[in-house]
């Protein structure tokens, strides 16, 4: 496992802070890509669906909740050696909502790219993660391990499992991403169908702090329950950029419509190679 972890801080240095879609307030960037929602419609995902990254990186969760109930979600595997797989997921989606708490490892189950349910070896939590976490702490990381790997025998030094290859977005790619953000996620609100939707808009948002790269950004993709965790991407050109993981949808006070029209997420940036 520190070998992975390793890999992932080489990835995830820090980066200088990511400025807001030219200082507008969270309200008036809710306005705008709630407006924007109604430009673009989810898709049953294409089996000739031209991808430059292994879509099977781009999966789901399953949780078994202390009530009885099974809970489904998206994951998305963002880091990988020859043995094992790091994977991102909203926070809320490791915790029991009983009592607010995470879960054990062996009550999850994400499936791998050989089409396996695989037990996490172990959980990595957002710091202070509980079901009240904002998109700024809403993640977590899991460590899998590939079926009938061992660090003795002959694949240790092997090629990478697949994965999404994943690094900090600075300020120049989320420019180029204003208007490129896709979801390719399993929807359960469409009985875990897999859709895509695309050129949705994108605008991010600055909080400042300590960390000094403490950003979030906000897209126009439509979403609803089951979809966290779900990878929001940029498309340039034959490159999909990870601009982080899927936290929840927002919506005004009292509404109630699904799906959701605005998405919030952490943008990856420096924290977890911190973590």
């Amino acid at each position: 496992m520190l070998k992975l972890l390793l890999l992932l801080a080489s990835l995830l240095s820090a980066v200088p802070a990511i400025a807001d879609a030219g200082g507008a307030p969270l309200g008036d960037i809710f306005a705008d890509l709630e407006a924007a929602s109604a430009r673009t419609e989810r898709q049953p995902l294409a089996a000739s669906l031209h991808a430059p990254v292994d879509i099977r990186s781009l999966t789901r969760m399953r949780r078994y909740n202390s009530s009885g109930r099974i809970s489904d979600s998206n994951a998305t595997i963002i880091a990988a050696n020859s043995c094992q797989w790091l994977v991102a997921t909203a926070g809320h989606s490791v915790l029991d909502h009983r009592y607010d708490r995470l879960v054990a490892p062996a009550l999850l189950r994400v499936l791998t790219p050989g089409g396996h349910w695989a037990v996490p070896e172990e959980i990595i939590p957002a710091p202070e993660l509980s079901w009240r976490s904002t998109e700024r702490g809403d993640w977590a990381l899991l460590v899998l391990r590939a079926p009938n790997c061992s660090f003795a025998d002959d694949n240790r030094g092997g090629a990478p499992l697949p994965h999404l290859p994943t690094s900090t977005v600075n300020p120049a790619q989320l420019a180029q991403c204003q208007n490129s953000v896709q979801l390719l996620c399993y929807h359960f609100d469409r009985n875990g169908q897999r859709m895509i939707e695309r050129s949705c808009a994108l605008r991010t948002f600055n909080h400042g702090g300590e960390l000094g790269d403490d950003s979030t950004g906000y897209f126009s993709c439509k979403q609803d329950a089951g979809a966290s965790g779900c990878a929001v991407l940029c498309e340039q050109g034959e490159r999909w950029l990870n601009l982080g993981i899927f936290s929840k949808g927002l919506q005004r006070h009292g509404e109630i419509d699904h799906p959701q029209r605005v998405g919030a997420f952490r943008v990856v940036d420096g924290e977890l190679a911190r973590t």
